[in-house]
């Protein structure tokens, strides 16, 4: 006979399951823990400073490989190490672009603590930080990837082998920080939270 969940031999796979996901489910009761006005302040500042100082990182490779690679690119007469220095004084734009005001936010946050925003609130927010570090850290394996794909291009007989190979180069080192960087962030916000 079948039942609503369909074969009974499934029964037990769907209780273990269900007991599975009760047991890894968010408890519903974490919200009814009291912090003081201290504590929080301090989850806070951790949360604010742990930010600051990954975004300092950020910028600093940024500006390091902005000075070099440039400097580098326009120097160099090997049309590999020149494209794979342009690539990385470029990629670094963006980095830039992205560190820089997230820098900025995070030097204002710690300013302002205590802002009065709830527990549930700070962690909600680290909660999203946490979920960018680890989507950034898959985009960057695919840069990496990217990276080796270029260069086996290089490999073929094709005019812009050197650029192809240089901007390889430069991706799977770019990809590779990035990677580094974002797993390492991840595991610092995930080490101050609360609740973990």
């Amino acid at each position: 006979m079948i039942n609503a969940i369909g074969d009974r031999r499934a029964l037990p796979i769907v209780l273990c399951l269900l007991v599975l996901g009760a047991s890894i489910a968010p408890a519903e009761d974490r919200d009814l823990v009291v912090y003081d006005s201290q504590s929080i302040a301090a989850y806070e500042e951790r949360t604010a400073r742990a930010t600051q100082v990954s975004m300092a990182v950020l910028a600093g490779w940024s500006a390091t490989n902005l000075a070099l690679g440039t400097t580098l690119w326009l120097t160099s007469d090997d049309p590999v190490q020149a494209a794979f220095h342009q690539m990385n004084a470029g990629w670094n734009i963006v980095n830039a672009a992205l560190a820089l005001p997230a820098l900025f936010g995070a030097t204002r946050d710690l300013a302002a603590i205590p802002s009065g925003r709830t527990v549930g609130e700070i962690r909600a927010a680290q909660n999203r930080l946490e979920d960018a570090f680890l989507f950034n850290a898959g985009i960057d394996v695919g840069y990496m990837m990217a990276g080796v794909y270029m260069i086996e291009r290089s490999r073929r007989e094709e005019p812009n082998a050197a650029t192809l190979e240089g901007f390889g180069r430069s991706l799977i080192l770019q990809g590779g920080f990035l990677f580094a960087f974002d797993l390492v962030a991840y595991l610092v916000q995930r080490r101050i939270a609360p609740d973990s």
